[in-house]
């Protein structure tokens, strides 16, 4: 739950309508620090989308009176120069406070870098029919590694958060956690174990499919829930058999449906899952050929840079319970990180795989975050899983990603 902080009042006008330049210049100097957000690949169908969604919605949801014009800064990058001048032009004519500017080149790649507290990454291509996440990963992990070679060289590790939208994230978080690792040994003054508390792959789209289509099945059967009071949480990856869906602990109002069992059967259970775990095939079969899932993935990534915005806009202090992350969980020597009862995620993984669990680096679960990176990890979920989630679902789940991690080392950092 947030705990948000009072908002300040903007008086800058006064009775008689006109301007205070007085209460202006002093609302200036008291103004927040601005956030700059990153995009990485703007001109692309994710980044385009997204970028439209945090000019237009980012500031009106956070007590917008509160803030200045460039209260956030969102720049936007892209090889692609004519695309991503383009999108920043048409995006600049839409009057609200967020400050955008447009990027391309080597230079203007640093540009977009410095100083910047949020880096989303949506550059890459996307799947195509018949091209499987290993195909994609041999040619999307490159393009990453790139990236970070300028990311290392030009950001604040020591504060900013590096969000993962590229595909496959399963493989792409392990790949940029071990470049960063390497790149920075020795050369950092802040805990590498630390940074990589706010390398995050983004997988709150899981979270958007699971919801909408238990909200359908239970709407199917007279059941009418609001969608924003109704949640499903997932965990586990973000591509096919490792996304788990645990509707079993599906919850209105924050509070699990204790009847859910009896609300949606077995079969339905299966049924569903299946369509959560494969929801982006069902996207690239149905552009046979022209991209993937770009819009509800945009409208999930918003939802993660909203929560991390107020985060440091100081606007509350923590996001709790927040879905949608894939995240590092043993360092380099494959000891549990440091962050709240992840010791008894990772107890939990070895008793119930044994050897298998020490590869076991990375998982997605519910979190607690704040300004320093994820803070909780929500292990309770875990102790509530029904018999078909946890023998039928995770098992496989946990091979998978074994492979997905594996598969990470292929390619030389």
């Amino acid at each position: 739950m947030r705990q948000t902080k009072r908002a300040k009042l903007d008086l800058t006008t006064s009775d008689d309508g006109n301007i205070n330049k007085d209460v202006v210049d002093n609302n200036q100097a008291d103004a927040v620090k601005p956030v700059k957000i990153t995009i990485i690949g703007a001109a692309g169908g994710i980044g385009q989308s997204l970028s439209l969604l945090l000019k237009t919605q980012l500031l009106p949801n956070s007590s917008a009176s509160k803030y200045r014009y460039g209260t956030v800064h969102l720049a936007l990058y892209d090889i692609n120069k004519d695309g991503v001048n383009g999108v920043t032009t048409d995006l600049s004519h839409i009057d609200t406070a967020v400050h955008v500017t447009s990027h391309s080149g080597e230079d203007g790649l640093v540009e977009s870098l410095t100083d910047s507290d949020l880096i989303v990454v949506t550059a890459g291509v996307a799947r195509k029919p018949g091209m499987t996440r290993e195909d994609l990963f041999q040619i999307n992990g490159k393009i990453i590694l790139n990236l970070m070679d300028q990311v290392v060289k030009n950001c604040d590790l020591s504060k900013c958060f590096i969000l993962m939208v590229t595909n496959p994230v399963n493989s792409l978080i392990p790949l940029v956690i071990r470049k960063l690792r390497k790149e920075l040994k020795g050369k950092t003054t802040t805990s590498i174990d630390d940074i990589s508390k706010r390398v995050l792959g983004v997988t709150r789209l899981d979270s958007v499919r699971a919801a909408t289509f238990v909200h359908t099945s239970l709407r199917s059967k007279g059941i009418v829930i609001d969608f924003e009071s109704l949640r499903v949480p997932v965990i586990g990856g973000h591509s096919g058999l490792t996304i788990i869906p645990l509707i079993s602990q599906t919850k209105n109002k924050k509070k699990t449906i204790a009847n859910i069992n009896t609300l949606i059967s077995e079969e339905d259970v299966a049924k569903l899952t299946k369509r959560i775990q494969f929801g982006g095939d069902e996207v690239v079969k149905a552009k046979n050929g022209q991209g993937s899932a770009t819009l509800a993935m945009a409208l999930a990534g918003f939802r993660v840079l909203e929560d991390l915005t107020s985060l440091l806009l100081d606007e509350v202090e923590t996001i709790s319970d927040s879905p949608g992350f894939f995240l590092a969980i043993r360092d380099s020597n494959q000891k549990p990180l440091d962050i709240t009862d992840n010791d008894k995620l990772t107890n939990w993984l070895d008793e119930n795989f044994q050897e298998k669990s020490k590869n076991i680096e990375f998982f997605e679960l519910p979190i607690t975050i704040d300004k320093h990176g994820v803070k909780k990890i929500d292990y309770e979920l875990l102790l509530n899983i029904s018999e078909y989630e946890k023998k039928v679902l995770l098992p496989p789940c946990i091979d998978q990603l074994i492979e997905n991690f594996d598969q990470a080392k292929t390619i030389e950092v």
